[in-house]
């Protein structure tokens, strides 16, 4: 069961009474978690890790951009999957094997075998014990606080690896959550490709419509000439706070990631990458879509540490009726790293006065013989294609969906895969029409 403290909310918390609730809470549980004495070492060593770091808030570099405010002003508690299973599982996107997860716990009935198609599959709670090919699932270097919280109190998810030279089509992996406003899970998941081995991932959550925190922690191995595809749709309530991690390790291998940002009160999407192989190569893209007290923030760190080695970063985002957008992109070169070649972009609209758009493009360059460039943007929609769209006949928000949809398509065509290209245009074009159902006009 996925566990997380505060039993009870606490009256106006300081952040040292918040810490000591965490710290008292992981106490009281860690005899239940899972995993070997290395494993509780590593989970007593997290708690630690965020008793000196503190919960993060917007005065320190890097969370300015961030909605916390809900993790202070109400207690959390774990809840376990209904024994019912869950109460509504959407339809498959793809004709691939799927998994699905019910408060990080394998829902066993709803899910399809993949042992074989070549890969190893274990439940985190399994995994834990740290040992052969899952030990990496107990280190993460530089970990925030959420991570650390993750390390410590985690039990749901999974761990996947990809055997070597394997050619696998692709897995769906869904995860719902069911649960009350003070509900929360942990999840931690871990994907390793061994060399040679190529596979694609749809990643999904939802949540029901009270939810109050996922917590989800990704870690990824790519080993030399491996390849990866994943696809990410991280969704949940609008009153849910989703925060999540990916952690890349690239070993001469390539990743490729497209995401989906769209749905839940506040989402912080935190992606690290460490290039440690020649001929490594990162391609990172996104769309987000902000409305009313939304607060999404995408910051993602590039860490080019040997040389002839590739990224490239793309993310477009929309704002309106006070929504908020961020993308916070670093991009360090080590010395050593030299024919590196890295771009970032981001190219942001905003359709009201009241709306954000906050980016911060960072390129830290200690090579000499690199190509290195970023590029950000913030405007309204053309106005003169509005009118034009108008004249011949287009309701005034139907000539705005058409230019928003337009400008979303450049991050949305390239996905290669015809079924998830569709099902994510789809997405956000349902996601367009909701609004102005719900408000008349963007």
């Amino acid at each position: 069961m996925p566990l997380f403290p505060i039993k009870r909310p606490l009256e106006n918390p300081s952040a040292m009474d918040i810490i000591k609730a965490y710290h008292d809470d992981f106490l009281e549980r860690l005899p239940e978690l899972s995993g070997n004495g290395k494993t509780r070492t590593r989970r007593e060593e997290a708690i630690s890790a965020f008793e000196a770091s503190g919960m993060p808030n917007r005065r320190m570099e890097g969370w300015r951009y961030s909605d916390l405010s809900s993790l202070g002003k109400r207690g959390f508690e774990s809840r376990s999957a209904p024994a019912s299973g869950p109460a509504f599982v959407p339809d498959k996107i793809t004709d691939w094997p799927r998994l699905v997860f019910l408060n990080g716990q394998l829902v066993a009935a709803e899910s399809d075998p993949v042992g074989d198609l070549g890969v190893d599959f274990l439940e985190t709670g399994e995994a834990l014990s740290g040992h052969g090919w899952t030990k990496d699932l107990l280190e993460h270097n530089d970990a925030d606080a959420f991570e650390n919280l993750n390390m410590a109190f985690a039990e749901g998810g999974f761990v996947l690896r990809a055997r070597k030279g394997t050619k696998i089509d692709g897995i769906e992996i869904l995860f719902l959550f069911e649960g009350e406003e003070n509900t929360v899970c942990h999840v931690k998941n871990m994907v390793v490709l061994e060399s040679g081995a190529e596979m694609s991932l749809l990643i999904s959550t939802d949540s029901s419509k009270n939810f109050g925190w996922l917590n989800l922690v990704n870690q990824f191995v790519i080993e030399k000439n491996a390849s990866l595809d994943l696809y990410t749709d991280f969704s949940a309530s609008s009153n849910s706070l989703l925060t999540s991690s990916k952690t890349i390790s690239l070993n001469g291998g390539r990743f490729n990631m497209h995401s989906l940002v769209l749905e839940a009160n506040s989402i912080r999407h935190t992606i690290t990458a460490h290039i440690q192989g020649e001929e490594s190569e990162i391609s990172l893209s996104g769309v987000m879509l902000a409305i009313g007290n939304q607060t999404l923030d995408i910051l993602t760190r590039i860490n080019h540490k040997i040389g002839h080695s590739r990224s490239k970063q793309c993310f477009h985002a929309v704002a309106a009726k006070g929504g908020k957008t961020a993308f916070q992109g670093q991009v360090t070169v080590d010395k050593d790293a030299q024919k590196t070649d890295a771009s970032q972009s981001s190219k942001n609209i905003l359709l009201d006065a009241r709306s954000e758009a906050n980016i911060k493009p960072e390129l830290i360059i200690n090579a000499d013989d690199v190509k290195c460039s970023h590029g950000a943007t913030v405007g309204e929609l053309d106005k003169d294609a509005l009118f034009y769209l108008m004249q011949r006949g287009l309701a005034p928000d139907e000539a705005q969906r058409m230019l928003i949809n337009a400008f979303m398509s450049e991050v949305i065509e390239p996905i290669r895969n015809d079924k998830i290209r569709q099902a994510f245009g789809q997405r956000l074009e349902d996601r367009l029409r909701e609004v102005l159902l719900e408000t008349g006009e963007l």
